[in-house]
């Protein structure tokens, strides 16, 4: 089975880049490797550029892996580049639980001054 996250830390904190779509069907593929990639860091980035959709079980993977990092207290940025995917976040009110940003670099920054 192909990798569907690829996860590093840069400068202690948690970069977790997302291969492909968000949907129903891949979730049970992405679940197990999303909840791995959390590992203690300074902060984390969910890097979403390179998914092209996401439906409400993809959106629900989200918040069961913020709901993780936060029990942590860290500091979440999310790299969003669709603006679909944007207005999503913004209708299911999840811009208001993380930065969001379409630059890694930017989303690096907030982490680290948070």
């Amino acid at each position: 089975m192909d990798k569907r996250i690829e996860a590093y830390s840069h400068e202690n904190i948690q970069v977790i880049q997302f291969l492909e779509r968000l949907t129903y069907d891949a979730i049970p593929f992405y679940k197990e490797e999303f909840f791995s990639a959390i590992v203690p860091a300074f902060g984390y980035v969910l890097d979403l550029r390179k998914v092209s959709w996401i439906d409400s079980t993809g959106i629900g993977l989200l918040v069961s892996g913020l709901k993780r990092i936060v029990n942590e207290e860290q500091p979440v940025s999310v790299i969003v580049t669709s603006e679909l995917i944007r207005k999503l976040l913004h209708i299911s009110k999840l811009d208001e639980l993380f930065y969001v940003t379409d630059d890694l670099d930017d989303a690096l920054r907030y982490v680290k001054k948070n």
